[in-house]
């Protein structure tokens, strides 16, 4: 038996497995490679490509296939179809990729595979957790362990062996950017905050690259080649771009070679000319992390070093910036883009400890690491509340960057005198945000308690954080014991709440 950690990234999948003494290593695919692109296609004889056999693929046929899925996780959009007309979401898609993953260890390894670590961008709503959590179901998987990220990818750069210090993981992946700090102590290895954005990262960089070379060729050649009718060119023009972004971390300036219709393109870009096209989102990216320090109750003098991970990191811009702020602090000693692999099978050792449960590579358990890792809500929880002026807003229970597990108990007054049934609005929203803007993660009802013309706090409301930051919610009148319960979920087959 075997328990796999696995990084799902918008670009790629990476997937790590401990060796006979439980160090972390990586599983190579079946074509030798460390990563497999994420990306998923259907053939019309039914089978399911993935990686880069599915990429090459889908550049001809966009219709039957889809790259990029990871920042559609939470929603129920359709991203593709097969050729018998079924339908797939992101969630879908993270189960072919699921299936593939475990077909492939169990190959690799010649053992079974029945638990995973999956990683997750520190802001994921719970919504985008849940759909995670049950994605490997559907293939006979359990999630062990659900860990952020940057708190993988710290784990994985051996954080933890460095001794008691305050280190900030700054991570800019190919579509999200997550920060955390860190404070590794003794055996306890401690997240004390952490933000991101979801929307924002290696991506950003390519489509305004790609633009300045359409822009560029479409002066020197009259035309502007577009996806629809030229999917090969785009796939090169993709794939020269991420090229060019590696030689320009490395070299001053480097040339960009493109053809299309017979039409060649040579574009010379310097490093400060790609430093100024990226300006807005370094800034962006820096401001984040600079505010994530802030709510730590820290300055960048209380930061020992700074790890930059994730492969928009390597650009020089971005360390520069983060060097400034934190006054030469970023270490040089780095594994960018497959640490959070790496950690996601040290956190799997760790979870297992925590469950008092061994720790089996084959058959054999491993000795306890004595670690414990506490990690924190990347998004405030709350429930709607009426205020002076009638209106509903949000009253915070459990706050950003509040450990998990996490327990926490509010007491509210019904909202008229003789109310005999109580609707519980559950949302993700800082305090006193409007019910308009807040993201509603569900509602339940207490109802049949006594009436009473006392309008005294008598209504418990109990949020549980479980150690994957996912939510359990629970209301309670105190004069007569009626109770009520609701576990949020997503899907209206899946829901089985009272």
């Amino acid at each position: 038996m075997i328990i796999s950690g696995i990084d799902a990234g918008f670009s790629s999948i990476k997937v790590g497995v401990p060796d006979s003494v439980g160090k972390p290593q990586l599983l190579h695919n079946k074509w030798g490679n460390p990563k497999t692109d994420s990306a998923v296609f259907f053939t019309e004889e039914g089978d399911r490509l993935t990686g880069e056999q599915a990429r090459n693929a889908y550049q001809a046929d966009q219709d039957h296939g889809a790259i990029g899925w990871k920042n559609y996780i939470g929603t129920e959009e359709t991203l593709c179809i097969d050729h018998q007309g079924n339908e797939y979401t992101a969630r879908d898609l993270l189960v072919v990729h699921l299936q593939a993953v475990k077909e492939a260890v169990e190959q690799k390894t010649g053992e079974p595979v029945q638990e995973i670590t999956l990683c997750h961008p520190a802001d994921y709503t719970d919504r985008q957790r849940w759909d995670i959590l049950q994605a490997p179901k559907e293939v006979g998987l359990e999630v062990l362990k659900l860990v952020p990220e940057p708190t993988a990818a710290a784990l994985g750069n051996e954080l933890h062996k460095r001794g008691s210090c305050t280190a900030l993981t700054y991570d800019l992946g190919g579509w999200t950017f997550d920060v955390s700090i860190i404070t590794p102590k003794g055996n306890l290895f401690k997240v004390v905050a952490t933000d991101g954005k979801s929307d924002l990262g290696g991506r950003d960089i390519d489509a305004k690259l790609i633009e300045k070379a359409l822009d560029r060729f479409e002066n020197e050649h009259g035309f502007r080649p577009n996806r629809d009718e030229y999917p090969v060119f785009f796939q090169d023009l993709t794939a020269r771009i991420e090229q060019l972004k590696i030689t320009l971390s490395v070299r001053e300036k480097a040339t960009l070679t493109i053809s299309c219709r017979g039409e060649l393109l040579q574009m010379e870009l310097t490093r400060s000319e790609l430093e100024s096209l990226i300006e807005p989102e370094v800034e962006e990216t820096i401001n984040i992390t600079q505010q994530v320090v802030k709510d730590a109750g820290l300055t960048f003098d209380d930061i020992d070093i700074v790890l930059p991970v994730g492969g928009g990191s390597a650009i020089p811009a971005v360390k520069e910036e983060l060097n400034r702020i934190s006054n030469g602090k970023v270490s040089s000693q780095v594994e960018p883009l497959y640490a959070a692999a790496y950690g996601a099978v040290i956190a799997s050792r760790i979870e297992k400890e925590r469950k008092h449960e061994p720790y089996m590579v084959g058959n054999k358990s491993l000795p306890s690491t004595g670690m414990s890792l506490e990690d924190v809500v990347g998004n405030p929880i709350g429930v709607l509340v009426l205020d002076d002026n009638e209106e509903l807003v949000t009253d915070e229970i459990l706050s950003k960057n509040i450990s998990v597990p996490s327990e926490q108990t509010e007491l509210y007054k019904p909202a008229v005198p003789n109310q005999t049934e109580v609707l519980i609005y559950v949302v993700q929203a800082s305090e006193g945000t409007p019910k308009d803007d807040a993201t509603i993660l569900g509602e339940f009802e207490l109802d049949e308690i006594p009436p009473s013309p006392d309008r005294k706090g008598r209504i418990e409301i109990t949020f549980e954080f479980d150690v994957n930051g996912m939510l359990r919610a629970t209301a309670r009148d105190k004069e007569s014991g009626k109770s009520a319960e609701l576990e949020i979920q997503y899907r209206e087959e899946e829901n089985d709440a009272a």
